[in-house]
């Protein structure tokens, strides 16, 4: 949600038990979704994209330099890199 001087306003629907949040360094909410088929979405401007699904109750992100994602996917007891597409 997003709270402004008019009020309160919904920003993502249809998230499926978002955890853990991050902001990157341009500004993107990153979000992961704590399911055993879990998604790591990223949110910039007004659009939401899926970046990662079928991940296994992920937490944790973590902004690397160069652009790289680290989550940390407890379900599976790692940490799971996603490159910067480019």
């Amino acid at each position: 949600m997003r709270i402004d001087d008019t009020g309160t306003h919904v920003l993502i629907k249809g998230l499926r038990r978002p955890d853990q949040v991050g902001i990157a360094p341009d500004g993107a909410l990153w979000i992961t979704e704590d399911r055993k088929s879990g998604r790591l979405l990223r949110f910039a401007g007004e659009t939401l994209e899926v970046v990662a699904g079928g991940l296994v109750k992920p937490q944790g992100i973590a902004f690397r330099p160069g652009g790289d994602v680290l989550v940390s996917e407890q379900g599976l007891n790692r940490i799971v890199r996603i490159r910067r597409i480019r």
